[in-house]
């Protein structure tokens, strides 16, 4: 009895250090963004590729945990998008409270998005980049600056998740003194091209 006992538990620590030693799935961003303050919802896209060649199963579950630094927070209660005719696993995700993506309200953790999603059946995942699900971030009120994105959990039943990391970039909207004095400047390079051809005409 103690034989089977101790292979029972050998198993099942090579069950958890094979699924968790190698990322069986990797996730990506698209490239780094720039956005202009207060210009409301914005999307960043992400991406799932898997290390196998030939593809690999997620099993029914995947799943990650994605956080916004330097006080960005996501638009609630929605935190992203998934599903769609081009993402993973179209046509395949279970809807209603099983599949959602977001945002950590109930823990006040507004800058943190929590995608669930499962699968009808088994979900295979390719080497090439598929769309997994698109971030929706709220520029209103942010400074200036660069934000990071980091996903700090992730899994699937087979295989584990590299957690990934990738930031975007905020600009200020021009000051009305500013715009007014940028204004001003190219009406009086406008006023002097037109009293140029005035007196070329003249002439």
């Amino acid at each position: 009895m103690r034989v089977v006992s101790s292979l029972l538990s050998l198993a099942l620590c090579w069950a958890v250090f094979t699924s968790s030693a190698g990322a069986a799935i990797i996730f990506t961003f698209g490239a780094p963004q720039t956005f202009v303050t207060d210009s409301g919802i914005r999307s960043i896209n992400v991406f799932a590729n898997s290390t196998l060649a030939a593809g690999e199963s997620t099993g029914i579950t995947i799943g990650a945990d994605f956080v916004l630094g330097g006080g960005a927070i996501f638009n609630g209660p929605n935190a992203g998008t998934f599903g769609g005719a081009s993402f993973l696993g179209a046509g395949n995700i279970i809807g209603g409270i099983t599949s959602t993506f977001n945002r950590d309200d109930s823990a006040g953790n507004l800058n943190v998005g929590n995608l669930n999603i499962v699968f009808v059946n088994s979900q295979n995942v390719f080497s090439g980049q598929t769309p997994l699900a698109t971030l929706l971030v709220d520029t209103t009120g942010l400074a200036a600056g660069n934000y990071t994105i980091n996903t700090t959990f992730g899994f699937t039943q087979f295989g584990g998740i590299a957690n990934a990391a990738s930031s975007f970039n905020v600009t200020a909207i021009p000051e009305p003194t500013s715009m007014a004095l940028i204004g001003v400047a190219i009406g009086g390079v406008f006023g002097r091209r037109v009293l140029r051809k005035r007196k070329a005409a003249r002439a």
